[in-house]
């Protein structure tokens, strides 16, 4: 059976019961005398996944630059909030409704409905802006919360500590992911998102505890699922995103300062993963517990 909410949420992660004596999701990467941490992350928590992992604070205490997926202070501009709402809306004319089958929009409108929400509102919408809001919706009624993610925390951390901060792409280029989410694939990717959507909270707990436990076998096999049945989006958002970031990644085991990259969990599993690149470049890669 296909679990196909969690491609979605995969993505989106992409996008979780802890044993006392646990991994996590932090690495440290060496070569020589040089060393560098790299950390999974889940981008939205909530208040009882609180106080994170404590992996995560001896990575952050020993790194004097944290570097993240892309710049976290200015994702939460004005700015690029209205960038990021145009990349997701028709300015040609163009509606959810024309863009999606009739099956595919009715549908779409009973689960809005559902929820209390018009789906109105999201008129000018395109299907990959729906189907985030779609997912984002579910997980606010799980109470999980942007603020309370790892990339934020560690941003808002960094920056009172006047620590170093970089990223790994630019806001541009992650609005460009985001906009192109659906791959062509309109109907096909909102109905995916709707099948068995009573099954996100089981689905979010699962993906907590891998996260929380380091667990790069499971996020893996959900990333396999999510490659079967949307090979291109799987290129796009994470192989060809590591593939680039390697590149940043790699001159910074061997740089004269301690780094530690914080990245969403998934680019760290499977074969094509960060950690699996850089122990197959030979580098000691080390768990933390």
């Amino acid at each position: 059976m296909k679990h196909t909410c969690k491609c979605t949420l995969f993505f989106i992660f992409t996008l979780l019961s802890t044993v006392a004596v646990a991994a996590s999701s932090v690495w440290k990467v060496s070569s020589g005398e040089k060393q560098m941490y790299i950390g999974g992350t889940f981008h939205l928590l909530a208040p009882e996944d609180h106080p994170l992992p404590k992996a995560y604070d001896i990575a952050y205490k020993d790194s004097q630059s944290i570097i993240f997926e892309t710049d976290i202070e200015a994702s939460n501009t004005p700015e690029f909030q209205a960038k990021f709402l145009a990349a997701l809306t028709y300015n040609d004319g163009r509606t959810l409704e024309s863009a999606l089958s009739k099956d595919t929009y009715k549908k779409l409108s009973v689960y809005f409905a559902s929820r209390k929400i018009d789906i109105a509102q999201f008129a000018s919408f395109t299907p990959s802006g729906a189907g985030l809001m779609l997912a984002l919706t579910e997980l606010q009624l799980l109470g999980l919360r942007p603020d309370l993610g790892v990339d934020t925390i560690y941003s808002q951390k960094a920056k009172a500590d006047k620590k170093m901060i970089g990223s790994l792409e630019s806001l541009e280029e992650q609005i460009n992911f985001i906009a192109n989410f659906s791959q062509g694939k309109d109907d096909e990717f909102i109905l995916y998102t709707l099948k068995d959507v009573e099954k996100i909270p089981a689905i979010v707990s699962d993906m907590k505890t891998a996260w929380k436990t380091g667990d790069l076998d499971t996020i893996e096999k959900i990333g396999a699922e999510t490659a079967k049945d949307f090979p291109d989006m799987h290129k796009a958002l994470i192989v060809d995103r590591n593939n680039a970031w390697m590149k940043k990644v790699e001159p910074m085991i061997k740089s004269t300062v301690t780094e530690f990259v914080l990245v969403g969990a998934a680019h760290l599993s499977g074969e094509k993963g960060l950690i699996k690149q850089l122990e197959n470049k030979g580098y000691k890669v080390e768990q933390l517990k």
